[in-house]
């Protein structure tokens, strides 16, 4: 069972027995990037992320069929970690493939979607 604790900031933890996430109660959909709706600026479309980020709306959800999301994110995390404090960096949160937790995260939405 998934449980989440809210406090009055803009960050939400759940938790499913030992494991747990923090992320962002708004989440960022990168599926505009897929291309349906015309080319992407690179350029502005990371400076419309760090604004995000900036405001802290710091969770970005991609998927290998948004087109270039993994690809700005990228750029994105890397002008975070050059122009951006350490503790920002911290809190930003996007599917990263080479850490499993990306599949604990799944089995949490998952369960929170079944839990209604």
């Amino acid at each position: 069972m998934c449980v989440s604790e809210e406090d009055n900031r803009s960050i939400v933890v759940v938790k499913n027995g030992k494991d747990s996430l923090d992320m962002c109660r708004v989440v960022n959909g990168m599926w505009q990037t897929s291309g349906g709706w015309g080319k992407i600026d690179r350029d502005n479309a990371v400076d419309a992320m760090l604004k995000y980020a900036d405001a802290g709306l710091t969770t970005f959800d991609m998927a290998d069929i948004y087109g270039p999301a993994e690809d700005l994110y990228g750029i994105f995390i890397n002008r975070i970690r050059r122009e951006r404090p350490p503790e920002v960096l911290d809190r930003v949160r996007g599917w990263d493939y080479s850490n499993r937790g990306y599949l604990d995260a799944l089995k949490h939405l998952n369960d929170l979607k079944e839990e209604g």
